[in-house]
C-alpha cells in the first residue's frame, strides 16, 4: 500500500528495523556460542593441565626414601 502512495521513506524504517533486529539476534546467538566453547575448552585444558600437574608432584613425592639414613 505504501509503494502505490509513494511513501517508500515510511516504508524503509519499518522493514530496516525487523532486519537488523533478527540479525542482532542471530549474532549475539553464535557469539555466546562461541563464548561457550571457548570457556569449555578452557576448563578442560585447566583440568589437564593440573591433573598431569598433581602426577607429576606424586611421583615425586613417593620417590623419596621412607627412612633418613
Amino acid at each position: 500500500a505504501f509503494i502505490f502512495i509513494g511513501q517508500v521513506n515510511i516504508l524503509a524504517p519499518i522493514v530496516t528495523i525487523n532486519f537488523m533486529l533478527t540479525y542482532s539476534f542471530i549474532d549475539y546467538s553464535y557469539f555466546s556460542v562461541a563464548m561457550t566453547f571457548l570457556l569449555q575448552t578452557k576448563q578442560k585444558r585447566k583440568a589437564l593441565i593440573s591433573g598431569s600437574r598433581s602426577r607429576r608432584r606424586s611421583t615425586k613425592q613417593s620417590s623419596k626414601p621412607l627412612i633418613d639414613s
